[in-house]
């Protein structure tokens, strides 16, 4: 049996077979620990299989999908189609660009000019040393969570994102940048990859919860079941090796991506 794999820019984004352990991960360890969710930004994420997971959650009023490259929606929209079940589209709304902007810039402006505030955002992106994020590379300097996405979180918001490969060869790429109270590191061994991806999780506010009521927030909060994760899993994500301990506790480490470094072409 054929198997379908959506490539962009030569890099795998999702799989029929195994990419729900990529966005299980991203998604729903910060929706879980969030006590009220209800509005959700994510920021890229144009082959739409991290909406697919938020619209999962019965008290979601709608998502907000934030993303500069229409092909790539059209041909996620597609695939979901044909691949996937029929893509839940109700309470999702697309913010696309009409311009030559780059992902900051697109998204600088939505969030900067924009009213709403979110419970949820979610860095749905490419790590500015993989192929393809050069324009995202001013997405996770410091002075962006600080002046412009902290602005559009709630006073209880929770932000996760992608932040590199966190491998025991890999993991010179996880970027940690997130000027909050409490930031957490979440990791899983990604077959999709045949690496281990990371994510960093950050809010103002404690990220506590035993896996026991994660158990219960899955079964109260969300349509169906979920293929790779219980509460046990998810809060299982959240402990790393040491080598990636270290790693986080290296703040001239951490801070990968310097203000004055950013540039567009994403090179140091």
């Amino acid at each position: 049996m054929d198997r379908w794999v959506l490539v962009v820019n030569g890099k795998p984004q999702c799989s029929e077979v195994d990419g729900f352990v990529y966005y299980e991960t991203l998604v729903h360890p910060a929706l879980l620990m969030h006590d009220n969710l209800k509005k959700v930004l994510i920021m890229g994420g144009g082959d739409r299989s991290a909406a697919r997971e938020v619209l999962k959650y019965k008290t979601v009023e709608h998502v907000v999908l934030c993303e500069i490259d229409e092909v790539l929606l059209q041909t996620s929209l597609s695939f979901h189609g044909v691949v996937l079940p029929p893509f839940p589209c109700k309470s999702l709304i697309l913010i696309t660009d009409s311009y030559e902007s780059t992902d900051f810039e697109f998204t600088r402006e939505i969030l900067k000019y924009g009213t709403k505030k979110f419970d949820v955002t979610i860095g749905d992106l490419p790590a500015p040393t993989e192929g393809g994020g050069g324009s995202c590379r001013d997405l996770y300097t410091k002075s962006f969570y600080q002046s412009i996405l902290k602005r559009r979180l709630n006073e209880d918001g929770i932000f996760i994102t992608h932040a590199g490969m966190a491998g025991v060869r890999t993991h010179q790429a996880f970027y940690f940048q997130c000027p909050s109270a409490v930031v957490v590191p979440v990791t899983a061994a990604v077959p999709l990859y045949a690496d281990t991806c990371g994510w960093v999780m950050a809010s103002d506010m404690p990220l506590v919860a035993c896996h026991g009521e994660i158990d219960k927030r899955i079964a109260k909060r969300i349509k169906g079941k979920l293929r790779y994760h219980d509460g046990g899993s998810i809060l299982a994500s959240t402990i790393v090796n040491k080598i990636i301990s270290e790693l986080l506790r290296d703040y001239t480490c951490n801070h990968l991506v310097d203000d004055d470094d950013a540039t567009e072409d994403g090179r140091p």
